[in-house]
């Protein structure tokens, strides 16, 4: 089974055509927000790189967010015309998943974060005591203070990574101690071969997407917001 992967959702892009024991081609460049530019092109390198064609491929897997809002939606457009044309499934994942895969076998709970500018953050937690990462808490958008205190309750080592990790490493520093752990930067981009492995499961599973349905994962409230009214954003930690 070959699944190829497609991952837009920050500023990095990244492809990979992946099976189950190998990763056929994978190829991640720094796009800023040329993505509608260039896509189609890493999408064609990767193939070929790997003897394959569109035809090839057993099924497609894309990040739906958090993250680039226009990011998002042409990754995801991409594939879903892509998938029709090919009559393909398509399955999914969230940013903070695929980051979550470079921490695999950890014994701690693991944390993504993701900058999402104006002093707040994406993120989750997940066990990835396992090859794949499970969900612990919902995916959010809050101010990372708020929501380091939440992991502070907690009084156990909580492993962090993602860019916003290394943007917040000293608060991190600061409210958790030696309980907050950040991932080395160099350990730190999530890969679209990691999205792949997410989606050869989901595929496995039959946990297929309506392409006519699925949207991107925005997370972010509206801009507009009536005068003294705030959105609240909760997340699910683990008990």
């Amino acid at each position: 089974m070959k699944i190829l992967a497609i991952d837009t959702s920050t500023s990095r892009a990244g492809v990979a055509l992946v099976q189950p024991t190998t990763v056929d081609a994978l190829c991640q460049l720094e796009f800023g927000n040329r993505h509608g530019e260039h896509l189609l092109d890493l999408i064609d390198f990767v193939l070929s790189s790997a003897g394959q064609s569109i035809t090839g491929v057993d099924g497609f897997a894309v990040v739906t967010g958090p993250g680039s809002f226009t990011g998002l939606r042409i990754g995801i457009s991409v594939v879903k015309g892509l998938a029709f044309a090919a009559q393909k499934p398509v399955v999914t994942a969230t940013s903070l998943e695929v980051i979550a895969t470079i921490a695999a076998y950890q014994s701690t709970p693991v944390c993504p974060m993701l900058n999402a500018r104006r002093k707040e953050v994406y993120t989750a937690l997940y066990d990835c005591t396992g090859a794949l990462p499970q969900p612990l808490s919902e995916v959010t958008v809050i101010a990372p203070e708020q929501w380091l205190e939440q992991l502070a309750a907690q009084r156990e080592p909580i492993l962090f990574c993602g860019d916003g990790a290394i943007h917040y490493a000293n608060q991190i520093d600061a409210i958790l101690g030696d309980n907050g752990m950040v991932l080395p930067l160099h350990l730190q981009h999530g890969c679209a071969s990691g999205l792949g492995y997410i989606g050869l499961q989901k595929l496995e599973q039959g946990n297929i997407e309506d392409l006519h349905t699925f949207e991107p994962l925005y997370i972010r409230p509206p801009d507009a917001k009536l005068p003294g009214v705030s959105p609240v954003f909760t997340a699910r930690t683990r008990q």
